[in-house]
């Protein structure tokens, strides 16, 4: 069925030939330079995509083969630091990076201490106070084994209810798993990028009270998937406040929710998502959820979002990652990872 479609997406793209469409948003303000890890350096913006849940990464291959040489630089997934079995996790991951070898993607991995976002289940407690060091040992093992840059997102959505976290708690949490990861494998100090992550629909504002400290971020991050996300006062001062502290910012996490990959998405989303990137010229990594997030209850609502669904609005999205800043001066990644074993003295 993806063939079909992929190859309606081709007729579409050489019918645009090399004119984009005309309700594209203004030009992107030029790019800011912190000289944070793994910051593309002058007029760039990294692209990611991921996928959702367990069950594989085809969402993931269909989205980068649908944009041919736009295809993405970043990879996300997300880890459940407790519960899921940590060699199994980086096992799919290995296999993917290797169906991906050419690209040479950087992993972004975002480390959940609340396994099921039920508000009772958190326990950034527990991480601070050491009682998941066996599990961050062996999550060092294998970061440290992939030789390549990785983006490390601990304790996404910090400030939303569904987590609960506590903001003293958090921020021991936080600081714990960096110095741990950092003294057991020093060699993870050049090549992991630590990025603090906000959502802008959580109901605690106060993102202030989350902070781990300049010494231990190097990229802020926020999610959009309601664009009216990106209109709100807390989101513009987020972004302000990233200035203030010299870090990029990284939207980490956005899927057009309510809408999925409709005909009127591209107006009522992408278009002010676009905008919203191109007039914030802190934004340096993009990260679209390629998913079809009815297929988990609780996100029913919010629709198929794979771009693959839509040829005529697949095409407008590849114009758009055509433009200058897109995918530019990326981070080198020093390897291609080969198939893992789990280290036999790893628990």
């Amino acid at each position: 069925m993806f063939g079909t479609k992929q190859l309606l997406f081709f007729c579409i793209l050489f019918s645009f030939a090399l004119s984009a469409p005309a309700d594209l948003p203004s030009e992107y303000a030029p790019r800011e330079d912190y000289g944070q890890k793994l910051e593309p350096t002058g007029h760039a913006i990294l692209h990611g995509g991921g996928r959702l849940g367990p069950s594989g990464w085809d969402d993931f291959d269909q989205y980068s083969s649908l944009l041919l040489e736009q295809r993405p630089t970043i990879t996300v997934a997300w880890l459940r630091l407790k519960s899921e079995p940590i060699h199994e996790f980086f096992a799919s991951l290995d296999a993917h990076l290797l169906r991906h070898a050419d690209d040479a993607l950087i992993p972004q991995i975002g480390i959940m201490m609340n396994d099921t976002e039920n508000p009772s289940d958190h326990y950034e407690h527990e991480v601070a106070a050491g009682k998941t060091d066996a599990q961050l040992h062996i999550l060092g093992h294998h970061l440290n084994r992939l030789e390549r840059p990785v983006f490390l997102r601990i304790g996404f959505a910090f400030n939303g209810e569904w987590n609960n976290y506590d903001a003293g708690q958090y921020k021991n949490a936080y600081n714990h798993i960096r110095s741990m990861l950092l003294s057991e494998y020093p060699a993870l100090e050049s090549r992991i990028a630590f990025v603090w992550s906000f959502s802008p629909a959580g109901a605690n504002e106060r993102f202030e009270e989350f902070y781990p400290g300049d010494g231990s971020v190097d990229w802020w991050a926020l999610d959009l998937f309601d664009i009216f996300d990106a209109k709100r006062s807390v989101t513009e001062r987020f972004l302000q406040a990233a200035r203030q502290h010299g870090k990029p910012v990284m939207i980490a996490e956005a899927t057009p929710l309510g809408l999925g990959a409709s005909d009127d998405a591209w107006d009522k989303w992408f278009l002010p998502f676009f905008h919203f990137i191109k007039t914030n010229p802190g934004i340096k990594a993009v990260c679209y959820i390629n998913r079809d997030w009815r297929s988990y209850e609780r996100w029913m609502r919010w629709g198929d979002c794979r771009l693959q669904q839509n040829a005529p609005l697949a095409v407008k999205y590849y114009h758009e990652l055509t433009e200058t800043p897109w995918n530019q001066n990326r981070p080198t990644v020093v390897s291609v990872t080969s198939p893992s074993l789990p280290d036999t003295n790893l628990r």
